[in-house]
């Protein structure tokens, strides 16, 4: 019964793979207390490749770091970044490979979207946002709806509605692609590709 952590494992390798081609912080790889000898060896390889910082930014070097749109929707929500956010933001603008392990709660995911949606509007406002997939975003099914409505869905409409009283546009479209997505959106996306895709483990090996 080793398919499971076999296939977890070699998502993860594939996922640090494939960062370098898009910009996300990866905080989905759990190793079990007792995995198996080769899920072991597995880990030892992807321990090798990984370097961990040492202290989280200063605040006003990742302020600094974000579109004025996304500081006033952030501050406007929150008092302070979170841990996650002080260490992750900085490594997403710079394009390096993240993974963020936090207690839940902490706001890793949020750090992701965060650090997203900041990168998208910088290249909307530059004119560079072009079509094609910038991240992908990888959730079990019983935890999507929940993740994209509070993390993505709902600071993306209330950033876009501080940049409508400014009068500016940001064409930022997120796909979701499950088992349930129809043909239809299956071939709207292929004709117009999300910026963002959501997707769970078992759409994406099929989509691979």
């Amino acid at each position: 019964m080793l398919i499971v952590p076999i296939l977890n494992v070699l998502m993860g390798i594939f996922s640090l793979i494939l960062l370098k081609f898009f910009f996300f912080p990866v905080s989905f790889i759990h190793f079990s207390k007792t995995p198996h000898r080769f899920y072991k060896s597995i880990f030892f390889i992807v321990e090798a490749m990984i370097t961990y910082l040492d202290k989280p930014q200063e605040k006003q070097v990742v302020q600094n770091l974000l579109h004025p749109l996304v500081n006033q929707w952030f501050f406007s929500k929150f008092k302070d970044f979170s841990l996650p956010q002080l260490y992750g933001v900085k490594e997403v603008h710079d394009r390096q490979n993240i993974m963020v392990v936090a207690p839940t709660g902490s706001g890793k995911t949020l750090t992701c979207f965060l650090s997203i949606l900041n990168e998208l509007i910088r290249l909307a406002d530059e004119k560079k946002l072009e079509e094609r997939i910038y991240a992908v975003y990888i959730s079990p099914l019983k935890a999507l709806n929940n993740d994209i409505a509070r993390n993505l869905q709902e600071p993306l409409a209330e950033m876009l509605k501080l940049a409508e009283q400014k009068h500016k546009d940001y064409p930022i479209r997120v796909g979701v692609r499950t088992g349930d997505t129809t043909t239809t959106e299956k071939q709207k996306m292929l004709k117009h590709a999300p910026h963002i895709l959501i997707t769970t483990p078992e759409s994406l090996a099929i989509l691979l």
